[in-house]
């Protein structure tokens, strides 16, 4: 966040807060700045119009930021003071455009936008002397900024006009700050020191106002960055905030919401317009899209509402408020969701219990190729449903101890998921999802492709839930689940270890190499065998090498080595193998194979009986050992 963002979104007053004029038409002079216009409208304001109030339109026709009355042109600056006071002001140039209503005018007036020249235009924002380094004023009264309507506009979203901050003065001033319910769309804002777009609570509130269509801290096509401090800081509640490109903003981040139940859907946050490729927003200390409220949704069930959120400095969506929805969106990828446009840290930074953090089968959410974890939780009782997590640098999913745990693991028809589950609340329902992972199927895992889910109703503290798949998982796709207890939240990824099945020697008995490594990409036709398996991940593969030697029963069945000059009764007799030697191999998803050639540490194995004992590893976690066994020949 800015320095002091929260403070001054909330301090200091206008330079313009005129009152209505009197019936009787009054000439206005010409001011050096905007003070002396204030003045001479507070003077004439002590009396209002006795005829109903009808909505406005005041058409701005200049790009210069001035108040100078009567110059045949209407600034943005005049139109804004005049909806803000409520009447024309005695300005001929405004109460020509509304000759049957000099005022009072409606709740809800409207500015649109004919400057002389088609196309975008750009309004260079206190450049005027006789507004030298004034902001806009505060936007007062309920009404609809539409640069849209400025002829040639074009883009998607059509932008018409381009509101340069570069002479803005003032303590970070805003490119708009509303105090009242209003609608802003069309405009590029950019170069501002403060925010874009500045939505208070106080003095009076901004509740209710939809910002939408706007490039904020992007030049006019949205293909590079024009900085301002901070992209829209929500200071009030129940805003729409829709269609914009927030891209290109500085420490402030693309967005601040401070308060309650706002709506954040169609947005480009850190792309291009295009959704194409990255132009970063800054980051506050709390993340590029700090969100302090309650009952914000950042996205949504359609893919209209998807936002994309890449390409950002920092963590993409940050949260300390209670009971956020995050949901459809697109977080790290481009526009068409596929490809990398990664944000540097993490995609969803969790610092507040109750969130949702979902997607759908309309609008699935994908958090791909960030920086940090997919979502990072340092809090409990977060919930996170069907989304598509995968190829983040740090991981999947990283919460905090006290949420279910368990293991997953897959029929050998690979169309049955069981999750084994533990400490989870008594009576609670249990949910599982399970997930394919095919860029990546090791431990710890992460979860690109939903497979489905299972509730356990009135689970007890533990169990098991079972998932049938449509079709058989794919050998190549490794899994992964979750599991979600309604009162603790959602467990991070819990992965398949890696496995071997199918291991096979052949031949069976061979002789054993001369000389030489134990493993080779080719055979010798000679000496050696051929070992083949099928592994369902990227993993190393420790093979053991046992000599099977005489042994004897225990009591418990345990074969060990016989006494030292001591005869064995048949019955008691065994066969235990003896640890030779080792060797690994680096073992891809799917069918695997090389060539053994009987040397084990550099040595030949002698004549006789032997196991070769198969272990995986991916992500710290061994999987089941598997064997075969062989005969080396003279």
């Amino acid at each position: 966040m800015l320095a002091g963002a929260r403070r001054w979104s909330r301090e200091g007053g206008d330079a313009c807060a005129p009152t209505l004029r009197a019936s009787k038409p009054h000439r206005i002079l010409p001011v050096p700045h905007l003070s002396g216009l204030v003045a001479a409208v507070a003077v004439v304001g002590a009396f209002a119009w006795a005829t109903p109030a009808s909505a406005a339109v005041i058409t701005v026709t200049t790009t210069q930021d001035d108040v100078t009355p009567s110059d045949g042109a209407v600034s943005l600056r005049e139109a804004i003071t005049a909806v803000n006071a409520g009447n024309d002001l005695g300005d001929p140039d405004i109460s020509s455009q509304n000759p049957t209503l000099p005022g009072p005018f409606g709740s809800n007036d409207s500015i649109h936008f004919n400057v002389s020249l088609p196309g975008q235009q750009t309004i260079l924002v206190g450049s005027s002397t006789s507004a030298t380094g004034l902001p806009l004023p505060s936007l007062t009264k309920p009404m609809t900024l539409d640069a849209t309507t400025q002829p040639g506009s074009s883009g998607t979203p059509p932008i018409g006009i381009v509101l340069d901050g570069t002479s803005a003065g003032g303590f970070l001033p805003a490119g708009l700050k509303a105090r009242a319910m209003v609608t802003i769309k069309g405009f590029d804002i950019a170069k501002f020191s403060g925010y874009g777009i500045q939505l208070d609570d106080s003095p009076t509130s901004s509740a209710g106002s939809t910002i939408q269509g706007n490039f904020i801290g992007t030049n006019g096509t949205g293909t590079a960055a024009s900085p301002n401090g901070g992209g829209i800081l929500v200071g009030s509640s129940s805003n729409t905030i829709a269609g914009n490109v927030i891209s290109g903003n500085g420490a402030g981040g693309a967005m601040v919401v401070d308060t309650d139940s706002n709506k954040v859907q169609g947005n480009l946050i850190g792309t291009n317009a295009a959704g194409s490729g990255p132009v970063p927003n800054g980051t506050t200390s709390f993340g590029v899209m700090p969100i302090a409220g309650a009952g914000n949704t950042i996205g949504g069930t359609t893919a209209a509402a998807r936002n994309v959120i890449s390409g950002n400095a920092g963590d993409a969506v940050s949260i300390t408020g209670p009971g956020n929805t995050v949901e459809g969106n697109f977080i790290g990828t481009n526009a068409a969701g596929t490809g990398a446009i990664p944000n540097t840290g993490a995609g969803v930074a969790l610092h507040g219990g109750g969130q949702t953090i979902a997607g759908t089968s309309a609008a699935p959410q994908r958090i791909w190729s960030n920086g940090g974890f997919g979502i990072l939780d340092t809090a409990n009782g977060d919930f996170f449903r069907r989304n598509s997590i995968a190829r983040n640098g740090s991981g999947g999913i990283s919460v905090p101890k006290g949420v279910p745990i368990g293991s997953v693991s897959l029929s050998a028809n690979r169309r049955i998921v069981t999750i084994a589950f533990s400490k989870v609340t008594p009576g609670q329902d249990v949910t599982g999802e399970a997930f394919a992972n095919p860029g990546a199927p090791g431990c710890p895992g992460q979860g690109e492709r939903f497979l489905g889910s299972a509730t356990q109703p009135g689970a007890a503290g533990s169990g098991k839930i079972t998932i049938a798949l449509s079709k058989p998982l794919a050998g190549p796709a490794g899994l992964t689940a979750t599991l979600t207890d309604p009162q603790k939240g959602t467990s991070p990824f819990i992965c398949l270890p890696a496995g071997i099945v199918d291991l096979h020697a052949a031949p069976v008995a061979f002789a054993a190499a001369p000389s030489g490594p134990s493993v080779t990409t080719k055979s010798s036709h000679k000496t050696g065998t051929k070992v083949s398996y099928a592994e369902n991940h990227v993993a190393i593969a420790t093979f053991a090498v046992r000599r099977a030697t005489a042994g004897m029963k225990t009591q418990q069945g345990v074969c060990v080595k016989p006494p030292k000059g001591k005869a064995v009764k048949p019955s008691k007799r065994c066969t235990r193998y003896v640890a030779v030697g080792t060797f690994t191999h680096a073992d891809r998803a799917g069918a695997n194979k090389f060539f053994f050639t009987g040397r084990v540490r550099g040595k030949t194995l002698k004549a006789g009986s032997y196991r070769l004992d198969a272990t995986p590893q991916s992500g710290g976690k061994n999987g089941k050992t598997v064997s075969v066994k062989f005969r080396i020949v003279p």
